[in-house]
């Protein structure tokens, strides 16, 4: 969670706002991550150690799926126009699609693109497409790990 907020944080810095909104959320990276830290410490200690490495993993983890988003869109020949507002509501819809609302996030996500889109004035039919894409590509791709066999040492 600390990482979609850090990304979404650091997507809204390079947006068109004026420049004190942008260092108001580059400003609020860092105290995410250091509340994040302390309930992290609060409610989970034993695994304190591990912060930091998740920490990085998770953010590699979100980037990796911001780019997908990015070369979807370019798919969609949207990425000429102002990609940077379909980012910001594909993280807010990595949000939402962790609520355990629906099967997988199917629906929630969707939702938020749809209203996303009419927020920030973007083409709905690509921001919805956008959605149903990277879920399907999601779903195939975890698809693959029912057919992987993995051999517990020890065993």
């Amino acid at each position: 969670m600390v990482a979609l907020l850090v990304l979404l944080l650091g997507l809204f810095a390079a947006t068109d706002y004026p420049g004190w909104w942008r260092a108001g959320a580059l400003a609020l990276v860092p105290l995410g991550v250091a509340v994040s830290y302390g309930l992290g410490r609060w409610g989970f200690g034993e695994f304190r150690s591990a912060f930091g490495r998740t920490s990085w993993q998770a953010l590699g983890v979100q980037g990796a799926q911001v780019l997908c988003a990015w070369a979807l869109l370019a798919a969609l020949s949207a990425a000429g126009g102002p990609v940077l507002p379909y980012l910001l509501v594909f993280l807010a819809s990595s949000i939402a699609a962790v609520l355990p609302l629906t099967v997988g996030g199917l629906g929630a996500r969707e939702l938020t693109f749809l209203y996303g889109a009419k927020l920030f004035a973007l083409s709905v039919p690509v921001a919805v497409s956008v959605s149903v894409l990277f879920y399907v590509i999601t779903a195939v791709v975890s698809l693959v790990g029912a057919l992987v066999r993995v051999e517990r040492q020890g065993a």
